[in-house]
C-alpha cells in the first residue's frame, strides 16, 4: 500500500485537489491527501448529490428504476426554464443512463415530484450537515440551511443550492454506504 500512495501523494502534488481512500472491508481510510481540503473545506456538492435526489424519488415511492425522463435540453418547471448540461439533450433516458449521463432535465424532473423536506431528510441521513462516523478531529459539517422555499429543490436536486455546502470526506463516507449496499459503518481514521 505504501508504494500506492507514495504514486497518490506525487500525482497530487501536482493538482489542486484531495484524495480520501476507504478500505471498506476494514472500514477505515487508508489515503488521506491533502486534508485541510478533505475534512475542513466545503463546497456546492455539484453532480454526485444526484445521487441522494435518486434515493430520495426512490424511497418515496415517487418514482421506480424503469422511470423515463425526455430530455429536450431544456424544461419547465413552476414557471422557471431549467437546462441540460446536453444543450441537445439526452433523448428518452432512463434511471441507469441518467445516472451515469448526469442528465439535469431527468433530476429536476424527479425534483418536481418530491418535496425538499424528502431530500433533506437523505442528505441528512448520509450525515450531511453534521460530522461523519469517521470521527475525524476539527471535521467541518457542512451546511444545509433549510428553506421551504418549494422552487428551490430543483437548484437542491442538482447539488447547486446555495444552502447546501459538503466536504469532500462526507462525499466519500456517502459512496462507501452505497458501497457497502447501504449499510452505514462506523469507520476510524
Amino acid at each position: 500500500m505504501d508504494k500506492f500512495s507514495d504514486e497518490c501523494e506525487k500525482i497530487f502534488s501536482r493538482l489542486d485537489g484531495c484524495l480520501g481512500v476507504v478500505d471498506l472491508s476494514r472500514e477505515k481510510i487508508i489515503i488521506s491527501i491533502n486534508q485541510d481540503l478533505l475534512f475542513t473545506k466545503s463546497f456546492k456538492p455539484g453532480s454526485i448529490f444526484k445521487i441522494i435526489t435518486t434515493i430520495a424519488a426512490l424511497t418515496s415511492g415517487k418514482i421506480s428504476q424503469d422511470f423515463e425522463v425526455n430530455c429536450s435540453g431544456k424544461a419547465f418547471f413552476d414557471d422557471s426554464e431549467y437546462r441540460c448540461w446536453l444543450p441537445g439533450g439526452h433523448k428518452k433516458i432512463n434511471f441507469t443512463k441518467a445516472i451515469s449521463q448526469s442528465c439535469n432535465i431527468y433530476f429536476y424532473t424527479l425534483a418536481d415530484r418530491l418535496m425538499i423536506e424528502d431530500i433533506y431528510k437523505v442528505a441528512e441521513s448520509f450525515y450531511l450537515g453534521k460530522r461523519t462516523p469517521f470521527k475525524i478531529m476539527n471535521e467541518n459539517p457542512g451546511i444545509i440551511k433549510k428553506t421551504y422555499i418549494e422552487n428551490e429543490r430543483y437548484n437542491l436536486a442538482v447539488g447547486q443550492s446555495d444552502d447546501l455546502l459538503v466536504t469532500p470526506v462526507q462525499m466519500l463516507y456517502m459512496i462507501s454506504v452505497i458501497a457497502k449496499r447501504g449499510h452505514e459503518i462506523d469507520m476510524k481514521n
